[in-house]
């Protein structure tokens, strides 16, 4: 059993494929890194995103992942640039389990996860960030601030034993994701972080 992780870069639109070397049951992308610029000259800010999406090939042990990175104000100039994408596949005698996570800071406050009936305790979670969009409210305006924050200072995995089958696991983060300018100005209920929750049971968790 296994998990393998893979990373490649990916510029803004285009797409490609990661190589694991044996078939996965399962395949997930999230970010590592990116970078947007708008290359010669300087703007406002109206939408920011990124993300790493996937498309699957299980049987021949293969990924493609695609990447987003730009940058747009309300004039029409735009920004591009790349990702950093982070490939996981995973066996299908892996134990580890994975959830998605749609999270928006205008509406949404700490995020709690129950994965029910595994066969042994939870031993640790990690949270990934697959991508986000912030977007100003009204028009666009200059940045003062920005934080993409997958929660990771405070994920808790708690354990919680069945009566007579297994145990149900409890993770909870707060998650953080923010734009704003020097006049107050913040991000809109559009803006989202799409996130991948990561456990695993205690026999098979790294060490801290």
């Amino acid at each position: 059993m296994s998990l393998q992780f893979i990373n490649a870069p990916v510029a803004n639109g285009k797409t490609a494929t990661l190589t694991f070397g044996q078939a996965m049951a399962n395949v997930y992308g999230v970010l590592g890194g990116f970078s947007v610029s708008y290359g010669s000259s300087d703007h406002f800010v109206k939408t920011f995103q990124s993300e790493v999406t996937v498309s699957p090939d299980r049987g021949a042990g293969t990924m493609t992942v695609g990447g987003t990175a730009k940058l747009a104000d309300d004039s029409g100039n735009t920004g591009g640039g790349s990702v950093w994408a982070l490939g996981i596949g995973q066996t299908a005698d892996d134990p580890t389990v994975f959830r998605t996570q749609t999270w928006r800071p205008n509406q949404d406050g700490q995020v709690s996860i129950t994965i029910e009936r595994q066969a042994a305790p939870v031993g640790r979670a990690w949270v990934f960030v697959r991508g986000f969009t912030l977007k100003f409210r009204g028009e666009d305006h200059h940045v003062k601030t920005i934080k993409i924050d997958a929660g990771n200072a405070t994920v808790s995995a708690v354990t919680t034993a069945r009566p007579s089958d297994g145990y149900d696991w409890t993770i909870t983060f707060t998650p953080g994701l923010a734009m704003a300018d020097a006049s107050g100005t913040k991000q809109d209920d559009a803006s989202v972080l799409e996130l991948l929750v990561m456990a695993a049971p205690a026999d098979t968790a790294p060490a801290a």
